[in-house]
């Protein structure tokens, strides 16, 4: 189940990524510790891009599976 994006969420989201946060997020039952990078939207989809704090790796999340997150 996916998270409600409420604009209080969205604006954290976008503090995230303005100030460089890194974030914890939970897709798929599985955590990601990421630095969130732009947010923008591909059709109708809100996509999170991050850059994943050990590998480097550039990986895009959709928001509509994004299941929880925090700032850490």
């Amino acid at each position: 189940m996916s998270i409600h994006w409420g604009p209080d969420e969205l604006d954290r989201l976008e503090r995230a990524i303005t100030e460089g946060l890194r974030i914890n997020l939970m897709r798929r039952g599985t955590d990601f510790s990421v630095t969130p990078r732009s947010l923008h939207t591909e059709g109708a989809i809100e996509i999170l891009t991050a850059t994943h704090t050990t590998t480097g790796e550039d990986l895009k999340f959709r928001l509509d599976e994004v299941e929880d997150w925090d700032i850490l």
